[in-house]
């Protein structure tokens, strides 16, 4: 962790920028083509921080709250993205045939071109204070390399992860033991 004392407050400016997502879609057919219509190239896509969220009936109910997010990562989302479908399959296969949405921000900071690495761990502490652990696919938290970064605006920030204004979920479910999301999601408790 790198000590604060005597260090400017540099403010980061959000951008999140939504595209649905089906597991079935294809990179080149469905997500990058909506990925260039938000302005995102694949050289931004290196250095961005992504959450997966699901966008139908359900959330997940974590230890101290209920949230629709699943995973936070960052970097080589082009490549990520089909290790996701993966475990993706396996929600589908509970719930039935549905989209998620991904949000994509692309932090930059003057003379930092990790900044990105940052956001990441600044969202997975910031879940992990409001939930009591990580989403239920991260399995490891991370840590701050620039506490004196101040993410604006602040309801950006924290609403990435949140149940949005006038959505409204059916279910909230969570893994038990016989499910191989049962060990991701015990992983990060408090």
């Amino acid at each position: 962790m790198v000590s604060t004392q005597n260090m400017k407050q540099v403010e980061v400016n959000l951008i999140w920028h939504w595209i649905n997502w089906n597991p079935n879609d294809t990179w080149s057919k469905n997500v990058y083509p909506k990925l260039k219509e938000a302005g995102i190239t694949e050289a931004h896509l290196s250095r961005s921080v992504y959450i997966i969220k699901a966008d139908g009936v359900f959330a997940i109910e974590y230890p101290t709250g209920i949230s629709p997010t699943l995973y936070i990562g960052e970097g080589s989302f082009k490549h990520r993205i089909t290790q996701h479908k993966n475990w993706l399959y396996d929600l589908e296969d509970l719930v039935g045939d549905f989209s998620f949405k991904i949000g994509i921000s692309i932090p930059r900071v003057k003379n930092n071109q990790n900044a990105y690495l940052d956001l990441e761990a600044a969202l997975l502490i910031a879940f992990k204070e409001q939930f009591g652990c990580a989403p239920i696919r991260n399995d490891q938290m991370e840590t701050r390399r620039h506490e004196n970064y101040h993410y604006l605006p602040e309801d950006e920030f924290r609403s990435a992860f949140m149940i949005g204004k006038g959505v409204r979920y059916k279910w909230a479910i969570k893994p038990m033991p016989s499910s191989d999301f049962y060990d991701h999601y015990n992983k990060t408790w408090f």
